[in-house]
C-alpha cells in the first residue's frame, strides 16, 4: 500500500495499491501495476474533499474483484484523463465509484481514456448508490466475458446524470450490456435522472445481450427519466439481443429520444427497441435494421405517462 500525497513524484512506478488520502492529489505520467488488489484507491472508507486528478497514467491490474480505480470518497471530484486501464479478473472493473451500501456524492469526469477489462461479471465503469454525475468523453471501453457491462449504474440515488460523448463501448460475451441503468430510486419530489449519449457507438455481441438497458424504478414519487441518444450507432449481434430495452419503470415517466442514430440488430428474436415501460418516444432521423427470425424493429407494451 502506497500512501499518496500531492507532493509525491510525477512519473513514478508503483507495484502496490496507490491510496489517495489527501485533498487535491495529482497522479501524472505514472505506471501502476498491481496483482490482486486495486490500482488506485481514493480514500477508502471515508470522505475526501477537493479533486483527485489522474492524468497520463497507465494502470494494469490482475485479480478477481479488483479495480483500476476505486473511488469511495463522499464528496469532491475524480478526474481521469488521457490514461489507460487494463484489468483482468472476474467481477473486476476499470473504474468503480462506491462505498458499500452508503450513498456517496462524487462527480466523475473521464476523458481521453482507454479502459480494457477481461473476465466474467466484470465492468468497464460501475457506480453504486451514487448521487451526482458521471461524464465520459472521447474514450473507449472494451469488456470481454459473460454477464459483463460497459457502464453499470446501480441504484442511483436522488439525482443522477450520465453524459457520454465521443466514446465507443464494446462488450463481448453472453448476457452482456453496453449501458445498464439499474434500480433507480426516486426518494424525493425533486428526483431527476438522465442519460445523454451523443456521437458514440455501442457494440455488443453474444446471446441475450442489451445495448442500452434501463430498468426497475421505485420510491415514493413518480418523476421523469430522460434518455437522449443522438448521433449514435448501436450494434447488437446474437440471438435474443436488444439494442434498447426498458422494463419495470413503474415510478418513472420515461422520455426517450433516439435522434439521427442507427440500430442494427442481428439474430433470432433480436429486437431494435423493446419498451416494457410507459414511455414517450421520438425516433426522428433514426434507422433501425433487424435481421433474424422473430425479430422486431420496435416492440412496445408499456403505457403513456399521466397527463401526456
Amino acid at each position: 500500500l502506497v500512501l499518496f500525497s500531492p507532493s509525491s513524484a510525477v512519473g513514478a512506478v508503483y507495484t502496490d495499491t496507490v491510496e489517495i488520502s489527501s485533498p487535491n492529489a495529482v497522479l501524472s505520467g505514472d505506471i501502476i501495476s498491481v496483482n490482486g488488489s486495486d490500482g488506485v484507491r481514493s480514500n477508502y472508507g471515508g470522505g475526501l474533499v477537493g479533486e483527485r486528478i489522474i492524468s497520463g497514467t497507465k494502470i494494469t491490474v490482475s485479480g478477481d474483484s479488483a479495480h483500476g480505480v476505486h473511488e469511495s470518497s463522499n464528496s469532491g471530484m475524480l478526474k481521469l484523463s488521457n490514461s489507460s486501464i487494463d484489468i483482468t479478473g472476474g467481477h473486476a472493473g476499470g473504474v468503480d465509484i462506491s462505498r458499500g451500501y452508503y450513498a456517496i456524492e462524487v462527480s466523475c469526469d473521464i476523458s481521453g481514456t482507454k479502459i480494457t477489462v477481461s473476465g466474467d461479471s466484470a465492468n468497464g465503469i460501475s457506480t453504486r448508490y451514487h448521487s451526482d454525475a458521471l461524464k465520459l468523453s472521447n474514450s473507449s471501453i472494451d469488456v470481454t466475458g459473460n454477464e459483463t457491462k460497459g457502464i453499470w449504474i446501480y441504484y442511483p440515488v436522488s439525482n443522477y446524470n450520465v453524459d457520454v460523448s465521443g466514446t465507443s463501448i464494446k462488450v463481448s460475451g453472453d448476457a452482456g450490456r453496453g449501458i445498464d441503468f439499474d434500480h433507480i430510486y426516486y426518494n424525493s419530489r425533486e428526483s431527476l435522472f438522465s442519460l445523454k449519449l451523443s456521437n458514440s457507438s455501442i457494440d455488443v455481441a453474444g446471446t441475450g445481450t442489451k445495448g442500452i438497458y434501463i430498468s426497475e424504478s421505485f420510491g415514493g414519487y413518480a418523476r421523469p427519466f430522460s434518455a437522449d441518444i443522438i448521433g449514435t450507432k448501436i450494434v447488437v449481434s446474437g440471438d435474443y439481443g436488444v439494442a434498447v430495452q426498458t422494463t419495470g419503470l413503474d415510478r418513472a415517466d420515461l422520455a426517450l429520444k433516439l435522434l439521427n442514430s442507427s440500430i442494427d440488430a442481428t439474430g433470432t428474436g433480436a429486437h431494435g427497441i423493446d419498451l416494457h415501460s410507459k414511455s414517450l418516444v421520438d425516433l426522428s432521423g433514426t434507422k433501425i435494421a433487424v435481421s433474424g427470425d422473430s425479430g422486431r424493429g420496435v416492440y412496445y407494451t408499456g403505457q403513456y405517462p399521466q397527463n401526456s
